[in-house]
């Protein structure tokens, strides 16, 4: 697939109310959640990075500064979603917006989240292949467990669908009118986020295996 025809959506507007404190920022490794999720985005050579910021702005506008600055030739932007209490659905709607707006000949979306470090690169690689060898197919999702989600490629025939987005569902709402035209890839590891300080106990147990 022609990576610079994909735009990438990274959500980290959350405000991990349950973490108690701003979960983009925890680290694993030495690493930041964002900083290990925008370091895979980044080697993908997308046309256009962008990350959705929220709560905890003060905090999470430094850090997406600092790396931009460590990554100068990347097309790393970032937007606020003011929205952002409303759910990750007005987050969604922010990002392809900006991306759109930051490379306007994208032809298809990968939407990340910042809080799944397991997710290794050539998984993400894997998504973006198979949309680009499936002609019928719109989405490309994640399938872990009984469910399914991101990380999940979108084609561009459904931007105006995610820009209106302003729910929690996020995301899913898309996929379920598109279920006839999506195409899921086992992606165990989407399954493991974090969301509570023993779950991040429980992700650095993993990480670092």
């Amino acid at each position: 697939m022609n990576q610079s025809t994909t735009g990438i959506v990274i959500l980290a507007a959350g405000e991990a109310s349950r973490m108690g404190q701003a979960k983009q920022l925890l680290k694993l490794q030495g690493q930041t959640l964002l900083e290990i999720c925008l370091q895979k985005a980044v080697d993908l050579k997308p046309a256009s990075i962008v990350t959705v910021l929220g709560a905890h702005l003060t905090k999470t506008q430094a850090a997406i500064e600092s790396l931009i600055q460590a990554y100068p030739n990347a097309p790393i932007h970032w937007v606020e979603n003011q929205a952002w209490v409303t759910g990750m659905g007005s987050s969604i709607k922010a990002g392809v917006k900006k991306a759109l707006q930051e490379a306007p000949h994208i032809k298809q979306i990968l939407i990340l989240l910042a809080d799944q470090p397991l997710i290794q690169i050539h998984q993400l690689q894997t998504l973006l292949e198979v949309f680009g060898a499936e002609p019928n197919v719109a989405i490309v999702a994640s399938k872990y467990g009984e469910g399914f989600g991101v990380p999940a490629v979108f084609d561009q025939s459904l931007f105006e669908e995610l820009q209106q987005l302003n729910e929690k569902a996020g995301a899913k709402k898309v996929m379920k009118q598109h279920q006839a035209h999506m195409h899921l890839i086992d992606l165990p590891e989407a399954a493991f986020d974090m969301d509570t300080p023993e779950e991040y106990e429980e992700m650095k147990a993993r990480y670092e295996d």
